[in-house]
């Protein structure tokens, strides 16, 4: 998920995280410049396709699809597909 700003890709990540339906801790996670290596490791797996964990990453900045709608211009999703 795109998120405006590193504190609202925080917030995001703590809602998502309150309403999924996994009992994994890591369903969603926030990948930022300021998450170091922690969030590059979270990157790793989340682009692992043999992993389901993190299914939701949260950034800003950090990321680009390099394509976004035009109603689309604050934030979107992105997401691996849910088994």
């Amino acid at each position: 998920m795109f998120c405006a700003n590193q504190a609202h890709a925080l917030v995001v990540r703590d809602l998502i995280n309150q309403m999924k339906t996994s009992s994994d801790p890591f369903y969603c996670v926030r990948v930022t410049a300021n998450d170091g290596a922690l969030g590059e490791q979270y990157l790793r797996d989340f682009q692992d396709n043999e992993k389901t964990i993190p299914t939701i990453l949260t950034t800003s900045q950090k990321l680009s699809t390099g394509w976004m709608p035009a109603m689309c211009a604050t934030s979107c999703c992105c997401g691996r597909s849910i088994r």
